[in-house]
């Protein structure tokens, strides 16, 4: 298995395909623990060796091994690249805030244009008990110097509603605080707001991340960024 950059595991195996051979298999699982996706590669007729599996540049997962096509002799070597683009994938880069800690960017669910939630975006180890909320962008990534950090979604940039951080009490100042939202609830109305008509067509590449206020640093670079999450609205 290989860990992700926005919190999700990769593991590759190879399933089992009775008298007929084994054959490769990718999963994914999110940072809640939760199967995303399951794919089998090959046809049958493959006997497949137990996996080792790697990132590639480009939203690329390697599958590595060996392979024995079912009564012949010897084995042969398997390396299989498997296009993951359309999973959630991170980007960017976070700005480090006042109190030195660094915004982690995971997701939960899968996102999909027909459903009212299911797929959240959460951003880790933010200022707690402070508003913020979400940039988006439908016409793809950007790293723009912005507010002592980097704006990692291009013009024109859209909001979601405001999130609160939450975490520890008013009186604390620590890295507890997480921003969250639902954008599958969000591209369907059910959040409020106002959302672009593009999160509830399929097809459609996102690009976002989290703004929020931040005490510690001199105006106009007083506030959060993390790093970006990048996906697309699947059907």
């Amino acid at each position: 298995m290989v860990l992700g950059n926005a919190g999700q595991v990769f593991f590759g195996a190879e399933e089992l395909g009775g008298l007929q051979g084994n054959i490769p298999a990718l999963t994914q699982i999110d940072s809640s623990g939760s199967i995303n996706w399951h794919r089998t590669y090959g046809t049958s007729g493959i006997s497949t060796a137990p996996l080792g599996v790697t990132l590639a540049p480009d939203s690329r997962v390697v599958l590595v091994g060996s392979k024995k096509f079912v009564n012949t002799l010897g084995s042969f070597a398997l390396a299989m690249q498997i296009d993951t683009s359309e999973s959630p994938h991170g980007y960017c880069t976070g700005k480090i805030h006042s109190l030195g800690c660094a915004p982690r960017t995971i997701f939960t669910g899968m996102v999909q244009a027909s459903a009212p939630s299911g797929f959240a975006m959460h951003v880790e180890k933010v200022r707690n008990q402070k508003p913020g909320l979400f940039l988006y962008s439908v016409t793809g990534a950007a790293s723009t110097p912005f507010g002592g950090g980097l704006l990692c979604v291009n013009a024109p940039v859209h909001r979601t509603i405001g999130v609160q951080s939450g975490g520890g009490p008013p009186a604390v100042q620590d890295c507890s605080g997480v921003y969250s939202i639902d954008l599958n609830a969000f591209a369907s109305g059910g959040l409020g707001g106002s959302s672009a008509p593009e999160l509830s067509i399929a097809g459609t590449r996102v690009c976002a991340q989290a703004w929020g206020r931040g005490q510690g640093f001199p105006a106009p670079n007083d506030i959060s960024l993390s790093s970006g999450l990048t996906y697309v609205i699947l059907p």
